[in-house]
């Protein structure tokens, strides 16, 4: 059995049992039900007659992946013991026995000397309350494994056969969004496993590089290029294989510079150069759509020696591109349309981006304040050629664009990041009243497009179509794609969690697989009140009224790493006048977060333990929301939730920064973020659209006889929502 599998099954509620059944119980069915229990998981009947048709062998396959996937072997002992007790230490402690340490050897006070060499004066720390050095923060003692049994509620498993997992393969590879790291990852794994049909048409350029780039390393050049369309996305597709970004950014802003060092076989440049000789049709039009990463293509023609290759009497067509590209004579069209612009000539502005629609819906919003008399109309002439992914981002952003909350936007990078930048300026000539009808003419339109294209896709059919409740929380997942990966279900961005308790417990796992160093990462709260105050819990600030920290470590130890918590209090957080938390993580000592970091929150209508030796409070059991970051190294930090504590009530959040530290977080930027994702379309009206397109009533009742049946966990699969985009 391939258990990587299993990874992508457990992303979709499920476990792969490939085998047959059985109704009699075997020991190792008896162990795999036991451990998934202590996870948190029940199965369902046909999963769990299948784990008893397991062999032992497979039985503890899967236990075992389970176990990785939740870091069952790794410590997670705190800095300090029975941490949510406060230590009364302050800051003046830390500044005292650094001063004590200047001073040593000529320091005579008594104290204790640490396994570390630091030297902590008599009466300054209760070192009996610390598995590790308060000043420097490097464990001492370590605690592989964790708490068991704490957790309210279960996960029922379904079972997964090759045909679900394959069904899977497809559904990704056929969305019209682009993968998440989530779902890019399950792509990378099933694409090992599952081959695509002959004639299989891949919905987003993405999937089709990732697929691409297996089959290029694999040697298999012609099934490689088959994917490919253009120099452009080979170029793409090259350069996600070399730093497994999906977007071209550029090179200065990798700080690991071996992986954007370009080198290339014999046998692979030979065969780029042959296709792009025969791929080139127009070398005007190819030169052209170079041209915006000229940099990047003279690194490449340099290391997949095509100069060399040009001169083959046989790739006389490369010859040509490469001989044109250099001279640098060939026309822009981007160009054009900048210069028409810049004179206000909105005629020939008009005349370009209505040859080409899907620029025109992405310079929509400015078009409209620079050309307010014209663009709506111009652009409604297009529309019926838009993919409704289009539609759908046009009718998400319109109110955040024409209607700030803040004098500022956050906005999306090539390279993951997510930035603040400036408004409009041209926002500020127009009246609120102007810019709200732009935002309402806006999403008119988009509506509209969205009707007409469901209704020359499907046939009115009538009936009914149950659209559960959850689903007018979550927006459609079009852009601010996550890029963290979620190795047990995976939630979408904006996706709301309520509370099960009183209490709220944050994570950090990080350093699992490398050795003893230090390696200093944070896990902080910022908690806002309703006056507009904030207050952060963070290794600077352990204790504040509703939020307790577990100590700052910043050394990890040999392979297993090492955790830190944060406890939430919601009747205090309540008293206290807080309105809502933000849940952040970022990486103190280096420039990015360590790979394969783990960081979530538990909650759970039962109390949760700590351990009052060793200070672990984890228990997978209670876990709400876990991902772990792959390569991050653009991302200096992440914030990943956000409490709403009179609603008590979760927001899913992946929102990277470049933050060393919380205090240095900008909240307004996360409100603004969260206005954003709230702005948004959400999965439940786009279904309302589709139903209505179709005749279609709609119901909410779960129980209700209907034809079309759309849940939450439908919807926690974003290449099945992806399908109403098609």
């Amino acid at each position: 059995m391939d258990y990587q599998l299993e990874k992508v099954a457990l992303r979709y509620g499920a476990l792969y049992l490939p085998g047959g059944t059985s109704d009699r119980l075997t020991r190792g069915s008896a162990a795999l039900v036991e451990i998934l229990g202590k996870h948190g998981y029940a199965l369902s009947e046909d999963a769990l007659h299948a784990t008893n048709a397991l062999s032992q062998e497979d039985a503890e396959g899967i236990a075992a992946v389970i176990g990785d996937i939740y870091g069952d072997s790794l410590n997670w002992a705190s800095l300090i013991k029975n941490w949510t007790v406060p230590t009364g230490e302050t800051w003046e402690d830390h500044v005292i026995a650094k001063i004590a340490n200047m001073l040593s050897p000529c320091y005579t006070s008594k104290g204790t000397t640490l396994p570390c060499g630091h030297f902590i004066p008599e009466g300054l720390f209760d070192l009996s309350r610390y598995n590790g050095c308060p000043l420097c923060g490097k464990p001492f003692n370590i605690a592989r494994g964790t708490l068991e049994g704490q957790g309210s509620m279960r996960t029922v498993l379904k079972r997964f056969t090759d045909d679900d997992l394959e069904n899977i393969f497809k559904e990704i590879a056929a969305s019209p969004l682009p993968p998440d790291a989530t779902a890019l990852d399950s792509l990378r794994i099933l694409s090992g496993a599952y081959i695509l049909p002959d004639g299989f048409k891949i919905g987003n350029i993405e999937s089709a590089m990732a697929i691409s780039a297996g089959c290029f390393d694999a040697g298999d050049f012609d099934a490689a290029f088959a994917l490919l369309d253009s120099p452009m996305r080979l170029m793409r597709m090259l350069w996600m294989r070399q730093t497994g970004y999906t977007r071209i950014i550029r090179p200065a802003q990798i700080k690991n510079k071996e992986k954007i060092r370009l080198h290339y076989t014999r046998g692979e440049c030979r065969a780029v150069a042959e296709w792009l000789d025969a791929a080139i049709d127009d070398i005007d039009r190819t030169c052209a759509a170079m041209h915006p990463y000229r940099g990047m293509w003279v690194r490449f023609i340099r290391a997949l020696r095509l100069a060399e290759y040009a001169r083959e009497r046989e790739l006389g067509r490369l010859a040509a591109l490469l001989d044109r590209f250099y001279k640098d004579d060939y026309p822009v069209p981007a160009g054009e349309l900048e210069a028409a612009w810049l004179k206000g000539d909105a005629t020939s502005v008009f005349n370009m981006l209505r040859s080409n629609p899907g620029t025109f819906a992405r310079t929509l919003f400015a078009s409209m304040l620079h050309f307010p008399d014209s663009a709506m109309e111009n652009f409604r002439q297009v529309t019926q050629n838009l993919e409704p992914r289009l539609l759908v981002t046009l009718d998400s952003y319109a109110a955040d664009y024409f209607m700030p909350e803040t004098d500022f936007r956050i906005v999306t990078l090539a390279d993951g990041r997510r930035v603040s930048v400036p408004l409009n300026k041209n926002l500020g000539t127009y009246t609120e009243d102007e810019r709200g009808g732009f935002a309402r003419h806006v999403k008119e339109t988009a509506i509209d497009a969205l009707l007409a294209h469901y209704s020359n896709k499907y046939n009115r059919t009538g009936g009914n179509i149950c659209i559960a409740k959850e689903l007018y929380d979550i927006p459609v997942p079009i852009g601010d794609r996550g890029t963290a990966i979620a190795d047990a279900e995976s939630a979408l961005q904006g996706q709301r969690f309520a509370v099960k308790g009183d209490n709220v417990r944050l994570f950090l796992q990080w350093g699992k697989g490398l050795p003893a160093q230090h390696l200093d990462m944070d896990l902080s709260a910022k908690l806002v009140n309703s006056d507009g105050s904030s207050v952060d819990c963070a290794y600077y600030n352990l204790s504040v009224p509703g939020a307790t920290h577990s100590g700052d470590i910043q050394h990890i130890p040999d392979k297993v790493g090492t955790a830190e918590y944060i406890e939430l209090d919601l009747p205090a957080l309540h008293d206290n006048g807080t309105r809502y938390v933000i849940f952040a993580c970022n990486a103190y000592s280096s420039r990015s977060l360590s790979p394969n970091l783990q960081v979530g929150w538990m909650d759970s209508d039962n109390p949760m333990k700590v351990d009052e030796e060793t200070g672990v409070a984890y228990d997978p059991s209670t876990v709400s929301q876990m991902i772990h970051i792959g390569e991050s190294e653009l991302s200096r930090g992440l914030v990943f939730g956000i409490l709403d504590v009179d609603a008590r009530e979760i927001t899913w959040l992946e929102m990277p920064n470049g933050t060393q530290r919380l205090d240095q977080l900008d909240a307004a930027a996360v409100e603004a973020y969260l206005h954003k994702l709230h702005s948004k379309i959400t999965i439940g009206e786009l279904l309302e659209l589709y139903a209505s397109a179709r005749g279609c009533g709609i119901c909410h009742n779960p129980e209700s006889d209907c034809a079309e049946r759309y849940t939450l966990q439908w919807a926690k699969n974003p290449a099945a929502v992806a399908g109403l985009l098609l």
